[in-house]
């Protein structure tokens, strides 16, 4: 078999591995406490996911079961009834493993929903996205195990490098996928993004080490998006919203800084600290005229520059 059709196979496989742990935490979060003997029943009657249906060996359950926790930090345990069920007092103090536990849940229905309604695909539109099953299973394995990966990545109109590097974490912005790295070369963090400018990702067994002090929501509690800018200091933002664009803010913040001030008559006040980076500015662009930069007078004299500029195109 050649390269190509056997790094496709492994795709494949993989792919297939990570719907069927998908799966488990679905039926387990759904149904659960519930048993072995009922799992497997819903396993072999499963049509979509086990179109052939094949029976779920005890063996393969007890792997799957041990790959949600050491890789995703989900623990299922096992009551005196030997019924299984979530825990979920087994989380961190920022909720990260319900949090992931909703990622995997709402990945599962989506693929739930494209397999069950082929007759009308064509009327059901979905944003594209662009992870890789393959890139995901095999950093979180990577990470799990403190395995140095080796990462060959093509930045858009520039040659391909391969780094060896540690990977630190992996975090989600905007439907898109990202892996923060430490280079073992130099010890720089760069973040890379999981789409079509990585080339391919192997697990090297070299074992390393966290660099002292890194936390993963500390890295970012600065940022809006993944653009972390660490010689600039945060600062306090404020911006102006007619009263129905305060309705979405409300419901869906910008940043976890994020606190509503007062009603100036002209509008409401929200207040934000953080790093106004080229993301955050884009952001701000994008509400048009329902949002208004107050405070400070750089962010709202770069803002109106770059309206003018955007005008100028259009005279």
């Amino acid at each position: 078999m050649g390269k190509d059709k056997t790094k496709e196979k492994n795709k494949e496989n993989t792919a297939v591995l990570f719907n069927r742990y998908l799966w488990l935490l679905n039926t387990i979060s759904s149904y659960g406490p519930i048993s072995l003997k009922e799992i497997q029943d819903k396993w072999e009657n499963s049509v979509c996911f086990n179109p052939d249906r094949k029976a779920l060996p005890r063996e393969t359950f007890i792997h799957h079961r041990k790959a949600l926790q050491t890789m995703f930090n989900i623990n299922i345990e096992c009551d005196s009834s030997y019924r299984y069920y979530i825990d979920e007092m087994y989380e961190g103090s920022d909720g990260s493993c319900k949090g992931m536990r909703q990622w995997m849940l709402n990945s599962l229905s989506m693929n739930q929903l494209i397999s069950q309604t082929k007759p009308i695909q064509d009327r059901i539109l979905f944003e594209k996205t662009n992870p890789n099953p393959q890139y995901l299973l095999l950093i979180t394995e990577a990470m799990t195990e403190y395995s140095v990966i080796e990462l060959t990545y093509r930045p858009y109109g520039q040659d391909a490098k391969t780094r060896k590097v540690k990977p630190l974490c992996l975090k989600n912005f905007r439907q898109r996928w990202y892996v923060v790295v430490q280079v073992i070369a130099d010890e720089r963090i760069i973040i890379y993004a999981l789409d079509e400018r990585v080339e391919e990702i192997r697990k090297t067994g070299e074992p390393f080490k966290m660099p002292k002090g890194f936390n993963a929501e500390e890295y970012f509690k600065n940022s809006f998006g993944i653009m972390v800018m660490s010689d600039i200091s945060p600062t306090l933002i404020k911006i102006r919203v007619t009263d129905e664009k305060a309705k979405y803010l409300r419901s869906l913040p910008l940043h976890h800084t994020q606190e509503e001030e007062s009603n100036d008559g002209k509008g409401i006040i929200f207040s934000y600290y953080l790093i106004p980076a080229y993301d955050f500015k884009m952001e701000l662009l994008r509400h048009g005229k329902d949002l208004e930069v107050i405070y400070p007078a750089s962010l709202r004299n770069k803002i109106a520059d770059i309206v003018k500029e955007t005008v100028k195109l259009y005279q």
